[in-house]
Protein backbone atom coordinates (compact mmCIF):
# COMPACT_ATOMS: atom_id res chain seq x y z
CA UNK A 1 0.00 0.00 0.00
CA UNK A 2 1.61 3.23 -1.05
CA UNK A 3 -0.85 5.83 -0.69
CA UNK A 4 -4.57 6.31 0.89
CA UNK A 5 -6.29 9.66 -0.64
CA UNK A 6 -9.79 10.51 -0.60
CA UNK A 7 -11.25 11.97 -3.23
CA UNK A 8 -14.73 13.51 -4.22
CA UNK A 9 -15.97 12.23 -0.63
CA UNK A 10 -14.46 8.66 -1.25
CA UNK A 11 -11.45 6.67 0.27
CA UNK A 12 -8.95 5.42 -2.37
CA UNK A 13 -6.59 2.96 -1.58
CA UNK A 14 -3.71 2.50 -4.50
CA UNK A 15 -6.34 3.90 -7.36
CA UNK A 16 -8.72 1.38 -5.52
CA UNK A 17 -12.53 2.37 -3.91
CA UNK A 18 -13.02 1.51 -0.16
CA UNK A 19 -15.79 1.40 1.81
CA UNK A 20 -15.03 3.23 4.81
CA UNK A 21 -13.67 6.38 5.77
CA UNK A 22 -9.91 6.51 6.04
CA UNK A 23 -9.62 6.93 9.50
CA UNK A 24 -11.82 3.77 10.26
CA UNK A 25 -9.42 1.95 7.54
CA UNK A 26 -6.44 3.23 9.18
CA UNK A 27 -7.86 2.19 12.35
CA UNK A 28 -8.57 -1.32 10.90
CA UNK A 29 -5.08 -1.74 10.07
CA UNK A 30 -3.69 -0.77 13.55
CA UNK A 31 -5.82 -3.37 15.52
CA UNK A 32 -4.38 -5.99 13.15
CA UNK A 33 -1.09 -4.86 14.49
CA UNK A 34 -3.44 -4.81 17.98
CA UNK A 35 -3.00 -1.37 17.78
CA UNK A 36 -4.93 1.58 17.88
CA UNK A 37 -5.46 4.95 15.90
CA UNK A 38 -5.57 7.16 19.47
CA UNK A 39 -2.73 5.76 20.61
CA UNK A 40 -0.75 6.17 18.07
CA UNK A 41 -1.16 9.67 17.69
CA UNK A 42 -0.69 10.11 21.47
CA UNK A 43 2.41 8.12 20.77
CA UNK A 44 3.84 10.19 17.96
CA UNK A 45 2.62 13.90 19.57
CA UNK A 46 5.12 12.68 22.29
CA UNK A 47 8.32 11.51 20.00
CA UNK A 48 7.75 14.84 17.70
CA UNK A 49 6.72 17.07 20.42
CA UNK A 50 4.24 18.54 17.05
CA UNK A 51 0.71 18.35 17.94
CA UNK A 52 -0.75 17.98 13.81
CA UNK A 53 -0.08 15.30 11.48
CA UNK A 54 1.95 13.91 12.72
CA UNK A 55 3.48 10.00 10.99
CA UNK A 56 0.73 7.32 12.16
CA UNK A 57 2.99 3.78 12.50
CA UNK A 58 0.89 1.02 11.90
CA UNK A 59 3.86 -2.01 11.17
CA UNK A 60 7.33 -2.55 9.90
CA UNK A 61 5.84 -2.16 7.02
CA UNK A 62 3.56 1.16 7.05
CA UNK A 63 4.34 4.51 8.21
CA UNK A 64 1.70 6.71 7.13
CA UNK A 65 2.56 10.27 6.52
CA UNK A 66 -0.63 12.57 6.61
CA UNK A 67 -0.76 15.44 4.50
CA UNK A 68 -3.95 17.05 5.98
CA UNK A 69 -5.94 15.72 8.34
CA UNK A 70 -7.47 12.24 8.19
CA UNK A 71 -10.78 13.52 8.60
CA UNK A 72 -11.03 16.24 5.89
CA UNK A 73 -11.86 16.26 2.73
CA UNK A 74 -8.82 16.30 1.09
CA UNK A 75 -6.81 13.74 3.18
CA UNK A 76 -4.01 12.09 1.64
CA UNK A 77 -1.87 9.70 4.20
CA UNK A 78 1.68 8.43 1.72
CA UNK A 79 3.66 5.10 3.23
CA UNK A 80 6.94 6.33 3.80
CA UNK A 81 8.34 2.78 3.97
CA UNK A 82 7.70 2.36 0.40
CA UNK A 83 8.97 5.74 -1.04
CA UNK A 84 12.08 4.90 -3.72
CA UNK A 85 12.58 8.11 -4.48
CA UNK A 86 10.71 11.90 -5.29
CA UNK A 87 11.11 15.48 -6.81
CA UNK A 88 9.96 18.33 -4.32
CA UNK A 89 9.15 21.67 -6.35
CA UNK A 90 7.56 24.55 -4.55
CA UNK A 91 4.00 23.30 -4.96
CA UNK A 92 4.14 20.08 -5.98
CA UNK A 93 5.63 16.81 -5.55
CA UNK A 94 6.20 13.51 -7.14
CA UNK A 95 7.04 10.21 -5.78
CA UNK A 96 7.97 7.26 -7.05
CA UNK A 97 7.11 4.13 -4.97
CA UNK A 98 8.93 1.09 -4.89
CA UNK A 99 7.06 -0.97 -6.94
CA UNK A 100 7.22 1.38 -9.72
CA UNK A 101 4.54 3.87 -8.83
CA UNK A 102 4.72 7.27 -9.88
CA UNK A 103 2.48 10.06 -8.46
CA UNK A 104 2.30 13.71 -7.89
CA UNK A 105 0.48 15.60 -5.08
CA UNK A 106 -0.08 19.46 -4.81
CA UNK A 107 2.08 19.21 -1.98
CA UNK A 108 4.35 22.17 -1.04
CA UNK A 109 8.24 21.73 -0.22
CA UNK A 110 7.80 23.04 3.21
CA UNK A 111 5.04 20.58 3.88
CA UNK A 112 7.03 17.56 2.31
CA UNK A 113 9.97 18.35 3.98
CA UNK A 114 8.54 18.76 7.26
CA UNK A 115 6.35 15.54 7.00
CA UNK A 116 9.51 13.55 5.94
CA UNK A 117 11.49 15.01 8.78
CA UNK A 118 8.86 13.56 11.41
CA UNK A 119 8.55 10.07 9.31
CA UNK A 120 12.73 9.57 9.64
CA UNK A 121 12.16 10.64 13.38
CA UNK A 122 9.86 8.10 14.07
CA UNK A 123 11.56 5.89 11.87
CA UNK A 124 14.75 6.63 13.74
CA UNK A 125 12.80 6.01 16.91
CA UNK A 126 11.23 2.32 16.29
CA UNK A 127 14.74 1.36 15.14
CA UNK A 128 15.71 2.17 18.80
CA UNK A 129 13.38 0.30 20.52
CA UNK A 130 13.52 -2.61 18.30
Amino acid sequence: MNVIEKINGYVYVDNSKIDKSMYSYINDLAIKNFKNIKSIIKSTKRITKKTRLNPIYISKDILLIPFYDIRSEDAICINYFNIKGMTINAFNTTICFNDGMIRSFSISSYKMQNSIKKAILIDEYITLID
